[in-house]
């Protein structure tokens, strides 16, 4: 076999193929032949590190001809043939039997290579996106190429060597898979490098990862030395589906690396590598059991994907919307505390989008589900919603790239799990709705919607009745009752103990509706609370303090 150009229709005069070697150290001698026969040849050019070290044009005749080249290159460098088209379709070129050694030619005085046009051509037959998928099936890698490091990746069938980590077959449960081999003489922080082909400007880049042991070390992904992925640590023995958005622009390739951990329960591996052009959808929802390529950000803890009812009882959803599938959700039993937050970022959008979701906040501690779009706040609930999935949509007025931030609050127990799901993006505002202004992040934002108010006038007792920022302004005389959305929840039917002003005091709820409200100022402001309360005095100070002109409700604030 030999490698060549095919010029017929419908390829132009001036069009160009390009292919590169795998990476190549040092000085080499380059030994290989060429044949550029025909009427309508073009040009056949030979670089190394964009410096040309060879150029023929027009027709050779009909023969093969041997040439040897030496590159002059220092480090690590790819060497890259391009074909020309000339200005008929017979302009085949073939080249063949392509080799290298270290060090220059011998009997050949080296020529110092040239610079590359300072304009070089564009090719039109530029290797496609999908050269650099890879499912690893054929038993290669594809092309990829081992980079710098201590150890390579390697392909691999069934279980790895070691027991206790690594998968026991690829995702398919047929195939190939690609793993990185942690056992001896491999050192903690040991490094190994795969790098895929040349892919050209935005890409939803798709791939399944494992990474079950012990002793895992980490698994990072660069694209032009930026990093688009990260993961450390046991994930479990499963194989996790990801996505994420590559937004370089201009000709790049991908590096996979993995980090060995602190024992040989460290294998690490990959499969299903996929490339497509453009960003990833944000849509998502959760049903092939990942996050759709959503990344954790900053907090205390992390998101997680579920399917069926959490952990806890008296708290979180049963199932996901449809009942069949998976759901995103916060875990804030121990060693959760209040106040602690958990964040997950979207892949990026790009200018005004209709947002539609669904959410479950249900339990005694529920904290706070808030949203921000370039940390703008675009949607904000807090406190016991009920057992059952509510519905939204909301117009975010963005313009130009950005994430959409899903932000969980833990509340005051365990009992304060947040579920999100069916999640979609449709470009420009709801229909039927009004876009209202996003409010800017608080720059001191509270620990949780369900601190206990500081202030006087921030506090609020609801049991039935969820009260929103800017409703109701009965509390005190230029504060809402609920700036902020901070509250605490109160059963009407229970005895609880609340902590206001350095004071504790009962509050006896036995009423509904706004007659409770009346009857809790009532014991606050004239009893303390009953005549038995230790705390009678300060309680009564307190209550004078924060409500010095009682509670008046208007009927329109009913």
């Amino acid at each position: 076999f030999y490698l060549f150009i095919e010029t017929s229709s419908p390829r132009q005069f001036g069009d160009k193929a390009t292919i590169l070697t795998s990476y190549l150290n040092g000085p080499q001698c380059m030994k290989f032949s060429y044949h550029m026969y025909g009427g309508g040849i073009g040009a056949l050019n030979i670089y190394a590190n964009n410096q040309s070290i060879f150029s023929r044009s027009g027709n050779q005749g009909n023969r093969w001809i041997s040439e040897e080249t030496s590159i002059l290159e220092g480090g690590r460098y790819m060497v890259e043939f391009e074909g020309v088209r000339g200005r008929s379709y017979e302009g085949d070129i073939a080249i063949d039997a392509i080799s290298f050694t270290p060090g220059s030619c011998p009997f050949q005085t080296p020529k110092p290579p040239t610079p590359r046009p300072t304009n070089p051509p564009t090719s039109s037959t530029n290797p496609p996106t999908q050269a650099a998928n890879c499912n690893f099936d054929n038993g290669d890698t594809c092309g990829y190429q081992n980079g710098a490091g201590q150890f390579n990746w390697k392909v691999n069938r069934g279980s790895t060597s070691s027991s206790g980590t690594g998968p026991s077959s690829d995702v398919s449960g047929r195939g190939f898979y690609l793993f990185i081999e942690t056992s001896s003489p491999r050192q903690f922080g040991d490094k190994a490098t795969i790098l895929t082909s040349y892919l050209n400007g935005p890409q939803c880049m798709k791939f399944s990862y494992h990474m079950y042991g012990g002793g895992i070390g980490a698994l990072n992904i660069y694209a032009n030395n930026q990093s688009i992925f990260s993961r450390s640590g046991n994930q479990g023995n499963r194989w996790i589906s990801e996505e994420t958005s590559i937004l370089q622009g201009g000709r790049y390739m991908v590096t996979f690396e993995g980090v060995r951990g602190r024992s040989y329960e460290g294998d690490i591996a990959i499969d299903e590598i996929s490339f497509t052009p453009g960003s990833c959808s944000a849509n998502c929802n959760f049903d092939n059991g990942d996050t759709c390529g959503y990344q954790n950000g900053a907090g205390q803890f992390n998101w997680k994907v579920n399917r069926g009812s959490t952990p806890s009882s008296g708290t979180g959803p049963s199932s996901d919307v449809s009942g069949r599938g998976f759901y995103l959700f916060i875990e804030t039993s121990s060693p959760r505390q209040f106040g602690d937050k958990a964040t997950i970022l979207t892949s990026y959008l790009n200018g005004p989008q209709c947002m539609k979701f669904s959410y479950h906040m249900y339990g005694g501690g529920i904290g706070a589900l808030n949203i921000y779009a370039n940390n703008q706040s675009i949607f904000s609930r807090s406190g016991n919603q009920g057992n059952r999935w509510i519905s939204e949509e909301t117009s975010i007025l963005q313009g130009g790239r950005y994430m959409v931030e899903f932000e969980g609050v833990r509340g005051r127990s365990y009992e304060g799990d947040i579920a999100i799901d069916a999640i979609s993006f449709t470009p420009g505002s709801c229909p039927f709705q009004t876009p209202k202004p996003p409010t800017p992040r608080p720059t001191n934002p509270p620990t949780s919607s369900t601190n206990p108010p500081t202030q006087a006038g921030t506090v609020v007792v609801y049991h039935f009745y969820n009260f929103l920022v800017n409703t109701t302004k009965s509390l005190y005389t230029n504060d809402d009752h609920m700036p902020g959305l901070w509250s605490t929840a109160l059963s009407a039917s229970k005895v609880w103990i609340l902590t206001y002003c350095d004071v504790q005091y009962l509050l006896l709820g036995t009423c509904l509706e706004f007659g409770f409200w009346r009857e809790f100022l009532l014991n606050v402001i004239t009893q303390g609370v009953g005549s038995n309360s230790p705390h009678q005095e300060a309680n009564d100070k307190c209550a004078r303090q924060l409500m010095p002109n009682g509670l008046v409700f208007d009927e329109e604030e009913k």
